[in-house]
């Protein structure tokens, strides 16, 4: 009985020391760079339309998977929360197209900075899970423009304003060493607003961090 119950305090002693102990990311000073995929969900119709008389022209369509990175700068308090600012830039995308009738095109070359709230919880000393809120400076640059040259053709364009709207996001890193870990994140800016808001974006990165202690 004895020697069962110095087992069961050893364990619970080895449990609670792991617990404890568990910190993947050091507190102090950090910045960081992702790399990844993100779909803005910008359409071609979105941004320029093409009608002959009732009826629409179909376009080509826009690329809305765009390479994209982050790059970010941040402050960890404790094991359990940290403030971060990041800077995301989404790669070109264009279509354009044009006939004896009318000329089409239209361009996506977005970026945004953001300021988040961060909330860690440490699962081993190396891994660890986080979420992130807080608020985007969204800087669409995205628009369409259209030219008609027969009458029965007519076109609308449309662009995007500068705008705030939230954002936020879930990841899993893993400390290759107590100061550098790597992850693997998802992240949305959410639109808030009418139709001059750009639609939500959502973007899955790589990303590696450097902690300075």
């Amino acid at each position: 009985m004895l020697k069962r119950n110095t087992s069961t305090l050893l364990l619970a002693s080895a449990i609670f020391s792991i617990t404890t102990n568990a910190q993947a990311e050091m507190p102090g000073f950090y910045a960081g760079a992702q790399l990844g995929y993100a779909n803005n969900h910008i359409n071609t119709t979105d941004l320029v339309t093409v009608n002959n008389g009732t009826s629409s022209v179909l376009l080509p369509g826009l690329n809305n998977i765009l390479l994209t990175y982050r790059l970010s700068f941040g402050y960890q308090f404790d094991q359990y929360w940290a403030m971060e600012f990041g800077y995301r830039h989404f790669n070109n995308s264009n279509m354009s197209i044009g006939n004896n009738n009318y000329i089409a095109n239209a361009s996506t070359k977005s970026s945004a900075f953001d300021l988040t709230a961060k909330g860690i919880l440490p699962v081993t000393c190396k891994l660890a899970l986080y979420a992130k809120l807080g608020i985007a400076y969204l800087r669409p640059n995205s628009q369409g423009a259209v030219l008609t040259f027969n009458p029965s053709y007519s076109g609308t364009m449309n662009s995007y304003a500068k705008t705030l709207e939230p954002t936020f996001g879930l990841g899993i890193s893993y400390a290759l060493k107590p100061n550098v870990p790597i992850e693997f994140s998802w992240n949305r800016i959410q639109k808030m607003g009418g139709s001059n808001h750009a639609p939500s974006s959502d973007f899955y990165a790589l990303g590696v961090s450097y902690y300075f202690g």
